[in-house]
């Protein structure tokens, strides 16, 4: 049985451990199932008929009705997984730590009522959500027993230390679950020390945050790789671990994945006496149990120091608890249950196989043609040879064999390396070459360096089609497509190799990472590996609902191994400071540029209609379909008139929008124009420029159109009120529900009032001149490369 697991872009990786990668794992060797996880943005719809089962864990997106309703036409089941009571998540409480939740509660219900089955981690969440879905199963967490056995520190503790450690595991958005004992902890800290000690992996509370500073406490920086991170924890030497959860009606439907972490290694611990952790701990037995308050709390840790000598035996009966209730072989029988429901049997699954690999043959040929195919099989061959000679090696000989693939795969890239005697070697690591204004940022920084005293080099590390790379090559030879010379690696760290082995060879003086998760999870290695190498990170936007946070929260683990971040702009840099406490003599500020020659103004831009243009790509951060809405408004207040909507871009959206424009009967003055790259062409012909996003950087499409004097409608979002004055060279409006009649409002004085058209244009086009040209850039990461400060 094929099955296919989904998750979104920023899905925790914790999720997929303890819920989907441990049990499938094991029934993957004990009868014939065979999972795939897929990041879903990366799925082609049409391999979905290569699966029997689906499981979407998490995603809330339209994409997700849209894959509901495919799979029922493909007659393949699909089940949502989701693990926290996410119609009643409180987002002030966890900051960012889940946004695509809010405001998403029409669409998270169509998901919920949709799907063939939902999945959920504890009873709490099935009662809960029994009148949205018929079909609920339940999976609680689970351990990775043989991962647990490998890595627990057998004995536990010291117990005859001098010194009485107390840890805590958790990511920055639990910080509010330590205010209720906040105060008990630091008193008992401050009537022990120097006997405590007290070690925080992922957050400090705010009392402590001083004695942070000062030495006094300890800190491990949050680890998103979850093995990395529960291995972290089954290797603590804690005497006791704590674990305060706020008391809600949220939390109370959460699960006791903390309690099983802890356990796991032999550390008695102290949880809040809550419904998750009430049913499961014995107290004095399996661990202790506290009352939200501080005196329970002071008195449970006074209790825990005192008797010392007894601690060892709760942490022994906690490892024997949840190794027993919660292994990953009872989470396989929960899930072989679930599956035995969507396997076919007979005649029927024997017609399900053959349509499986019968498409997966058409599709395979399809796409790659007789060429492709050769090419593939070639490189499988390869990879077979390779993977027979390292078998065959002790393993003194295995890093030579991994050598031979290295030789195989940059023999050709080494030989076109830039032979002149060149003054810098600079390196960017980015996820493509392909449309959008991170890579027209990238490319303005290459067309700027002087090619006599700066050798450019490109890694990318993400599929694609690179659809920009032919304007990259005009500049320099020395690109590398990680995911071209190694199609499909077994193990995430082979393309971190691949990196490596390539910065070992050309030898960069600095290297410039900028989106890329391989990127970044490559800096620890690089700083270790090739100290000398200076490393400088590219922020082009805070992240999103849907992104979790984004490169901006995923970057912040390796912050260390950063010596500069640039940002495109203040508000970037002040969210970053903020936000995740990075000094401010890290960050350096560097505005997106435009070639202010080439986006001149044109000439007699007003013609009969008036037309107004979104150019983008067609996502639902960007929010496109406000578009459709504005032109609504404005085709009631000005029946009769001139007024033409083009929505100019493509994206997942698309087929969406274009429902919308024919079901609202506005094919008349909305047009969607589909992907175009002579940008400049289309400004020429707009008469005013929109974007709605609810997130931006600073949009290279808004520096185009006011270098051209195009009157820009814009929400108030990231970098974009540093770009344009409201009133003066443009406006804003705030995003909302009132968003699209503000819209409206500014589009219509823009066509009523030909003066007011003419000034603003004419204001935005001065801003560019005096602060967005190219040439500003270019010197600005000239500097960067060459060490320079702005003093």
């Amino acid at each position: 049985m094929n099955v296919l697991i989904l998750y979104g872009p920023h899905e925790a990786p914790a999720i997929q451990d303890i819920y989907f990668n441990n049990p499938f794992r094991i029934l993957e060797r004990r009868e014939p199932v065979y999972f795939n996880l897929v990041e879903i943005s990366k799925l082609t719809w049409d391999r979905i008929y290569e699966y029997s089962l689906v499981i979407v864990s998490r995603v809330f997106t339209q994409q997700v009705p849209d894959l509901i309703h495919f799979c029922n036409r493909a007659g393949k089941p699909i089940l949502f997984f989701f693990d926290d009571d996410i119609l009643n998540f409180p987002i002030e409480y966890y900051l960012d730590n889940e946004p695509f939740y809010k405001n998403n509660e029409q669409l998270i219900i169509e998901i919920l009522k949709k799907s063939s089955a939902l999945v959920v981690s504890t009873e709490k969440l099935k009662q809960t959500y029994s009148g949205f879905n018929d079909i609920i199963y339940v999976t609680p967490p689970c351990l990775n027993n043989d991962f647990v056995e490998q890595h627990a520190v057998k004995t536990g503790y010291e117990a005859q230390s001098p010194v009485f450690t107390i840890g805590y595991a958790g990511s920055f958005g639990h910080v509010i679950d330590f205010r209720f004992m906040e105060k008990a902890l630091l008193d008992f800290y401050e009537e022990n020390y120097p006997k405590v000690r007290l070690e925080f992996m992922g957050v400090v509370p705010e009392a402590f945050s001083k004695k942070l500073s000062e030495g006094e406490v300890s800190l491990v920086h949050w680890q998103p790789d979850y093995a990395q991170y529960f291995k972290n924890i089954l290797q603590a030497k804690w005497d006791l671990a704590l674990c305060p959860v706020i008391d809600s009606s949220y939390t109370s439907h959460k699960t006791n994945v903390k309690f099983l972490e802890y356990s796991s290694s032999r550390i008695p611990g102290i949880y809040s006496d809550i419904t998750i952790y009430s049913g499961d701990i014995q107290e004095g037995v399996n661990g202790f149990l506290a009352k939200n308050d501080y005196d329970s709390w002071k008195r449970k840790i006074d209790f825990a120091f005192e008797n010392r000598s007894s601690l060892q035996a709760v942490g022994n009966a906690g490892y024997d608890y949840v190794t027993k209730h919660f292994s990953n072989v009872d989470s396989a029988d929960r899930w072989h249950s679930i599956l035995e429901v969507y396997r076919k049997k007979g005649l029927a699954r024997y017609k399900e196989l053959f349509a499986i690999y019968w498409h997966k043959v058409k599709r395979f040929y399809s796409v790659k043609g007789l060429k492709g195919v050769w090419t593939k099989a070639k490189r499988f061959l390869r990879r077979i040879s390779i993977s027979s000679r390292l078998r065959s090696q002790p393993d003194s000989q295995v890093s030579a064999a991994l050598n031979l693939e290295y030789e195989l795969i940059f023999k050709k890239i080494e030989d076109n390396f830039d032979k002149k005697i060149i003054r810098k070697q600079v390196l960017f690591v980015v996820p493509w070459l392909s449309v959008g204004g991170g890579d027209m940022v990238n490319l303005n920084i290459a067309e700027g360096l002087d090619p006599e005293r700066y050798s450019l080099h490109f890694i990318t590390t993400e599929k694609s089609s690179h659809e920009w790379e032919p304007r990259f090559r005009k500049i320099t030879k020395n690109i590398f497509h990680v995911r071209a010379a190694l199609d499909e690696a077994e193990h995430f760290w082979e393309y971190n190799n691949l990196v490596l082995e390539y910065i070992r060879r050309s030898n960069p003086d600095i290297i410039f990472v900028s989106n890329s998760a391989i990127g970044y999870t490559c800096l620890p290695a690089i700083r270790d590996q090739f100290p000398h190498i200076r490393i400088v990170d590219i922020l082009h936007g805070q992240g999103g609902a849907r992104e979790g946070g984004g490169f901006p929260e995923f970057s912040k683990p390796y912050d260390s191994f950063i010596e500069t971040r640039v940002t495109i702009n203040e508000y970037l840099r002040n969210f970053m400071i903020g936000k995740y406490g990075i000094g401010a003599q890290k960050f350096r500020v560097i505005h997106n540029c435009i070639d202010t020659d080439k986006f001149q103004p044109a000439e007699n831009r007003r013609k009969e209609v008036f037309t107004v243009k979104f150019i983008g790509r067609l996502t639902y951060e960007k929010h496109p379909e406000k578009v459709i809405e504005i032109a609504e408004v404005l085709s009631r207040k000005l029946a009769g008139e001139k007024l033409i909507f083009e929505i100019i871009g493509d994206g997942p959206m698309y087929n969406e929008l274009d429902q919308r424009v024919k079901s609202r009967e506005l094919t008349s003055i909305v047009k969607l124009k589909g992907y175009r790259d002579d940008i400049r062409e289309q400004l020429m012909g707009a008469d005013a420029l929109v974007l709605c996003s609810e997130m931006e950087g600073l949009p290279i499409v808004l520096l185009e159109a006011m270098s051209m004097a195009v009157p820009c409608v814009s929400t108030r979002v990231g970098g974009i009120p540093e770009l344009i004055d409201h009133t003066r060279n443009g406006f804003l409006v705030d995003p909302g529900n009132e968003m699209v009649n503000a819209f409206a409002t500014h589009i219509y004085s823009l066509y009523k009032d030909r003066s007011l058209y003419r000034t603003i244009g004419n204001a935005a086009r001065d801003k560019i001149l005096d602060q967005f040209s190219i040439k500003k850039m270019a010197s600005a990461y000239v500097d960067l490369i060459n060490n320079r400060t702005d003093g």
